[in-house]
């Protein structure tokens, strides 16, 4: 009898503890897929379009399927963390100002809205809480091509799931020594 009561009570209390993460998460989930990251989807195009391939690409984005969209250099690189290794989307629109209508940059803490500029980069804060930076420390990064990088932090922004880093093409330009790769016309 001890053990019937016992393991009933077990199972229900993990029943009820499965319930309780399953709600914590789908409420993350939809804070940073509808009030963070508005966008759909990113597609990401191969360096060497043909011209044909080019025209069609920039039909369907002018198309009555597409509300809006903005250009942008996408890189995911990959650094140890704790341990694992963790994957680091790296984005660089073409005009930092309008990243606002895609990716919603603001502190947490604070609500306090955060601009792309010239002074350094903007990194998600569970990135900035792993590897303890804070603003005005430096993310060391390396690059698909190999290139390693030391990337002044100007901003930390709230981003619950996936780590970011989002710069400006002129951040990028300083730092990597080249423009980002073509952007989209």
């Amino acid at each position: 009898m001890i053990m019937t009561i016992l393991g009933i009570a077990g199972c229900t209390g993990l029943l009820m503890m499965g319930f309780g993460i399953r709600d914590s998460l789908a409420g993350i989930g939809q804070k940073q897929y509808s009030e963070i990251i508005k966008y759909d989807l990113i597609a990401v195009d191969k360096d060497s379009l043909s011209s044909e391939q080019s025209t069609k690409l920039n039909q369907k984005l002018s198309s009555s399927q597409v509300n809006k969209h903005l250009p942008v250099y996408f890189e995911n690189v990959s650094k140890k963390i704790a341990g694992t290794n963790q994957y680091i989307s790296i984005i660089v629109p073409e005009k930092g100002s309008e990243i606002s209508k895609y990716i919603s940059l603001r502190n947490r803490s604070s609500g306090q809205k955060i601009n792309l500029n010239g002074r350094g980069i903007v990194i998600s804060e569970k990135l900035a809480k792993l590897l303890n930076l804070s603003i005005g420390n430096e993310l060391s990064l390396v690059t698909t091509n190999g290139k390693k990088v030391k990337l002044p932090i100007g901003n930390i922004c709230e981003m619950y799931m996936g780590h970011y880093v989002l710069m400006s093409s002129g951040v990028y330009r300083k730092y990597f020594g080249r423009k980002a790769i073509k952007m989209l016309n």
